[in-house]
């Protein structure tokens, strides 16, 4: 999520897809480890929603049911195991 947010704050566009954040030219300014997650080793889903919101999808083996928020994205990771998608919006995030 936060690369995304990178991308959205250089180049003022949500990406095309996930894998325009791993092109040569681009990577050193998101530093994406992986867009695949590792418990199916398929692609994150991610879904173009609106000009500014997205949604990203994973598969969890184990519920995080802590109130937790990242330093960096003031978003609540809490998720039931299984699929679960996160509707973002870049207007409300922190990474700005």
């Amino acid at each position: 999520a936060i690369a995304i947010e990178i991308h959205v704050k250089r180049t003022g566009n949500l990406p095309a897809s996930l894998e325009a954040l791993t092109k040569p030219d681009v990577t050193r300014y998101y530093n994406v480890q992986s867009i695949r997650d590792p418990e199916t080793e398929k692609n994150y889903a991610y879904t173009l929603i609106n000009k500014t919101t997205y949604q990203l999808c994973a598969q969890f083996t184990l519920a995080n049911n802590k109130k937790h928020r990242s330093s960096t994205y003031d978003k609540n990771w809490q998720h039931p195991a299984g699929n679960q998608c996160f509707n973002l919006d870049t207007l409300n995030s922190m990474a700005k």
